[in-house]
């Protein structure tokens, strides 16, 4: 069970590591579009930093969800700058965002449904006995921050 878990968030973080690609892309054509988003992009690049720092679920929590926001406000000036959205490149970037916001649900569904096992299974007896003896530890779950859980509800 351990195996799966650690597979699991592997997994989660290989698409996060290829969101983190396109949004250095996307804050990238941002600055090319005007200056006064300038702020938001270096934003979205600060929040990305803190973000790819993390390497852990428990750790990488807060900062995921800092680096949400900023991408969430980036999007927003993408569509309202006539350049970028007619841009073909731009429009095929902010469709695979798309593609791996779904990969990334789904991966973080699983891995949280991974977690609720492990640690049921830790707690439960005799493995906790096992579990304790050889210090395995509860597993922290992936939560995403409520306005992009509101997002996907809303798809």
């Amino acid at each position: 069970m351990r195996n799966s878990l650690d597979s699991s968030w592997v997994n989660v973080d290989a698409q996060l590591e290829k969101r983190y690609d396109l949004a250095s892309r996307i804050a990238n054509g941002v600055r090319e579009c005007s200056t006064p988003e300038n702020a938001l992009s270096a934003r979205l690049v600060e929040t990305l930093s803190s973000a790819k720092k993390a390497s852990s679920p428990g750790q990488k929590r807060d900062p995921e969800n800092r680096f949400q926001d900023a991408l969430k406000n980036i999007l927003a000036v993408v569509e309202s700058c006539p350049n970028l959205k007619t841009n073909g490149d731009f429009a095929q970037i902010l469709a695979q965002l798309k593609e791996i916001e779904r990969e990334i649900d789904s991966a973080g569904e699983y891995y949280n449904a991974v977690v609720r096992d492990y640690n049921a299974t830790i707690s439960s007896f005799p493995a906790s006995i096992i579990a304790s003896r050889f210090r395995f530890e509860k597993a922290d779950s992936f939560e995403l921050n409520p306005a992009h859980e509101e997002k996907k509800t809303a798809r």
